[in-house]
C-alpha cells in the first residue's frame, strides 16, 4: 500500500497504490570479468536486503565502467530502498540517456515514484507521462499517472478551499490597507468635526458673552439716565408752572377772572337800577 503524507487525499484511497519500483539487476555487457563479478555480488546482497554492501559492489564496480546506465539504475535503486530520495532520482535521471529503451523507461518510471515520495506531484506525472512514451502498453505507468493527476486535482480544490477561507477569516494586505485607510479617514473626519464643533461652540460662548456685557452695559446706561430724566420732568414741571415771558400765571388768570366777573355783576346791578329810574311802565300795578 502506498500512502502519500502530505496529503489527505491520498488518505482516503484505500485501495490506491502506486507499484513498487521495477527492479533489474543488469549485469553490465562490459566483458570485463571482475565488473561482472561486481555486479553480480551487488544483486545478491540487494535481494537479501544487504543494501549497503549491494551498493559498495556496484560503487566498486563503477570504478572501471563509470558511464553504464545499468549501474546507475542499480544504484538508484538501493538509495530508494534506503529512503534516500535525493540520491535515487540522481542515479535513475542518469540511467535515462542510454540506448536501452527499456531501461530508460523504467528508469523514468522509477523517478516518478521518487519524485511522488518527495511530495512532487507536477513532476511524478512528467516522469511517468515519458516512461509512457517509451512504452505506451505499461498500465502501471498509466495507473499511478492517473492516480496523480488525481491527487493533483483534489490538492488544488483543497488549496482553493483553504484561500477561500482565509480571505473570509482574514482579509487581504490590500483589503486590510483598504479598511485601514476607511478608519483613518473616519477617524480623521471625526477629528475634524470635533475640531469644528469646538470652534462653533467657543464662538457662541464668545457670542453669548458679548451679548451679555452688551445688556449689562444697557442696563447700566439706562440706570445712570433715569435720575436725570426724572430731574429733566421736574424740571419741566417748573418751568410749566412758571409763567413764560408774556404770559400771564394761573393766579393771574384767575384773580383777571374775578375781576371780570365782578364788573359785569356791578354793571348788570347799574342796568337794573337805571331802567328803573327812568320809570318805564312795568308790567305790575303799583
Amino acid at each position: 500500500m502506498y500512502r502519500h503524507h502530505h496529503d489527505t487525499a491520498c488518505r482516503r484511497l484505500v485501495a490506491a497504490f502506486i507499484l513498487p519500483i521495477m527492479i533489474l539487476l543488469l549485469v553490465p555487457n562490459t566483458g570485463l570479468g571482475s565488473v561482472a563479478g561486481e555486479v553480480r555480488r551487488g544483486n545478491k546482497a540487494y535481494r537479501q536486503g544487504r543494501y549497503d554492501e549491494a551498493l559498495k559492489a556496484y560503487r566498486d564496480a563503477q570504478l572501471e565502467e563509470p558511464d553504464v546506465a545499468s549501474l546507475h539504475f542499480n544504484i538508484g535503486n538501493v538509495h530508494y530502498r534506503q529512503e534516500n530520495w535525493p540520491e535515487a532520482q540522481r542515479e535513475f535521471e542518469l540511467s535515462q540517456s542510454g540506448e536501452n529503451l527499456a531501461l530508460a523507461a523504467r528508469a523514468y518510471y522509477n523517478t516518478g515514484n521518487t519524485l511522488f515520495r518527495q511530495g512532487n506531484l507536477p513532476a511524478a506525472a512528467e516522469a511517468y507521462k515519458s516512461s509512457l512514451k517509451l512504452e505506451p502498453g505499461d498500465v502501471d505507468a498509466k495507473y499511478n499517472l492517473e492516480l496523480v493527476l488525481q491527487l493533483i486535482q483534489e490538492q488544488s480544490q483543497q488549496q482553493q478551499q483553504q484561500q477561500d477561507q482565509q480571505q473570509q477569516e482574514d482579509p487581504s494586505q490590500e483589503e486590510q490597507q483598504q479598511k485601514d485607510g476607511q478608519q483613518d479617514q473616519q477617524q480623521e473626519e471625526g477629528q475634524q468635526d470635533q475640531q469644528q464643533q469646538q470652534e462653533e461652540n467657543q464662538k457662541q460662548q464668545e457670542q453669548e458673552q458679548e451679548q451679555q456685557e452688551q445688556q449689562e452695559q444697557q442696563e447700566q446706561k439706562g440706570q445712570e439716565q433715569q435720575p436725570q430724566d426724572q430731574e429733566a420732568a421736574s424740571s419741566e414741571e417748573k418751568e410749566a408752572s412758571q409763567p413764560q415771558p408774556g404770559e400771564m400765571s394761573p393766579q393771574e388768570a384767575a384773580r383777571l377772572l374775578n375781576a371780570i366777573r365782578e364788573q359785569e355783576e356791578k354793571a348788570q346791578e347799574e342796568r337794573r337800577a337805571a331802567r328803573v329810574r327812568e320809570g318805564r311802565p312795568g308790567d305790575y300795578d303799583w
